[in-house]
């Protein structure tokens, strides 16, 4: 894998903007010199989001047409064989579709689960929810 300056550029400046529209109304909030009102607010956040939108659709169309050498993977092996789908298309859609609504119905189980936990043993909610449960959802990992 190669590395070019333009598409490294064009990365990090994306991510920088975004960076900075996340942080521009929690500064503004922080300094108290944003106009006071939740109309204000709500417009310079839709302001931001049209134009981080505006500019992701730039970065598409850079990484796209006009700079698409950039991103092309460079023919490395020509041994290997391309592998053929197991799936077609509508089944991969279909199986896509059973699984998130069976994430859907679990992820209600488990937030209640969680809940009644943290209820029964006296420890907040938010430390069981932002500690506890992504040390036992890596627990494997750390084995």
């Amino acid at each position: 894998q190669t590395f070019h300056k333009e598409g490294v550029f064009a990365s990090s400046g994306l991510l920088l903007l975004g960076v900075l529209g996340l942080m521009l109304p929690n500064l503004l909030h922080a300094t108290h010199t944003e106009l006071h009102g939740t109309d204000d607010d709500v417009s310079l956040s839709r302001f931001i989001s049209i134009i981080l939108l505006v500019i992701y659709g730039a970065y598409l169309a850079f990484q796209l047409y006009t700079h698409k050498h950039l991103y092309d993977e460079e023919d490395g092996d020509d041994d290997e064989e391309e592998e053929e789908p197991v799936l077609g298309f509508w089944g991969s859609i279909f199986w896509l579709g059973v699984f998130t609504i069976l994430v859907s119905v679990l992820s209600d189980y488990l937030v209640d689960t969680i809940e009644g936990a943290a209820k029964t043993w006296g420890v907040p909610l938010p430390f069981v929810s932002t500690i506890l449960l992504p040390i036992v959802g890596n627990a494997a990992e750390h084995a």
